[in-house]
Parts: structure tokens; sequence; C-alpha cells
């Protein structure tokens, strides 16, 4: 009986293993498309230092209705960078492609290439010719694949803008409200800014 029984643990710990054995081997097969990405970073055949370039989280970020950076089809985006000791110039320029906004053809854009060195690049945002939101990154480039994450975007400090607001309150009799004041402040909520 005691044969049967280490007969039986025996058939069950081969068992075990086998089982431990293709999981791994699964999972390390499943690994094996991380080297790819790994491949991909290293110096190109041609050695040129290409840009990939992303928002961070302004991809998700809160603004005006009908505005947002990923499906606007009427925003385009200019890219402009200058190398140490250089001077500014436009690397290049995203506009929509057919049902494609201008955002989506940035970041699938491969082609985007530089020269070496410590850089600073800005990425506009332009909607009929004015830019809304710009972002300022400074990097040093390398042969190979380069992400510049501009994060979250800002407007220009010398942008232009108008609004309106509109209250709407009872004003059943003399209790009612007669006054109503408001203030306009920076989004850090520090600084009020004056009335123009």
């Amino acid at each position: 009986m005691k044969t049967t029984h280490m007969a039986n643990t025996d058939k069950m710990v081969k068992q075990i293993l086998t089982a431990l054995l293709v999981v791994a081997a699964v999972i390390l097969s499943a690994c094996s498309n991380m080297t790819a990405a790994v491949e991909q970073n290293e110096v190109p055949a041609d050695g040129k230092s290409y840009l990939s370039v992303t928002l961070g989280s302004s991809r998700a970020a809160l603004l005006p209705t009908g505005f947002t950076l990923a499906s606007d089809k009427t925003l385009s985006y200019e890219l402009n960078g200058t190398v140490s000791g250089g001077t500014e110039k436009t690397i290049k320029t995203w506009t929509a492609e057919g049902s494609t906004p201008a955002y989506g053809t940035m970041i699938a854009d491969t082609t985007v290439y530089v020269d070496s060195g410590l850089w600073s690049f800005t990425l506009n945002v332009t909607k009929d010719s004015a830019v809304v939101m710009t972002g300022t990154v400074t990097a040093t480039i390398k042969p190979g694949t380069n992400e510049l994450d501009f994060g979250t975007l800002v407007e220009p400090a010398d942008g232009t803008g108008s609004f309106s607001v509109t209250f709407t309150y009872p004003h059943v009799d003399a209790d009612g409200v007669s006054k109503v004041t408001a203030g306009l402040y920076a989004l850090d909520g520090t600084e009020k800014i004056a009335a123009a």
C-alpha cells in the first residue's frame, strides 16, 4: 500500500511540476515583446535622433465646452526648438488629416528627427491663427527615439480673450438680492486679476 501511495505522490508531484513549467513558459513567451520595445529605443541604423511628442496629462485636461486637445479638428500643433547655442526654428507642424485630428497625427508621427544635443522645445496649440495653449520642455536628445512629454499645457501669458457671466436670481421684494460682487483670480487662486 505504501508503494501505491508513493507512486501516486510521485505522479502528482510530476503533474504539478509540469503545470508550473507550462505556466513559466507562457509567462516567458509573453515577456518576449518587452525586448522588442527596448530594441526600438536603440540607435537606429541611420544614427538619427527621432522625437515622439506626447501631452501627458493634458490629454484629459478640463477645457471649455467644445474644446478638447485630442479631438478638436480646428486645432493645429507646432513644434519649435532651439539647440544649445542656436536659434529657434520650426521643426514640424501638424494639422488634421481627413477624419484624424491634428493631435492624432502628431502622436502617431515617427518621422520627426533633429540633431543630437541639448534642446529647448516649445509646443504651440493654435486655433484660428492664435496660440491657445503652449508648453516648453528642455531635453538632451540622443540618437534613437526621444520622448518629449509636455505635460499640462498652459495658456500663453500674453493671450487675450473674452467671456460673459449671467446671474439669475429671484428679486421679488426689497429683502431680495440687491448686490453681487465678483472677481477674477488666477488658476492658483492667489492673485486677483484686475478688470480692464
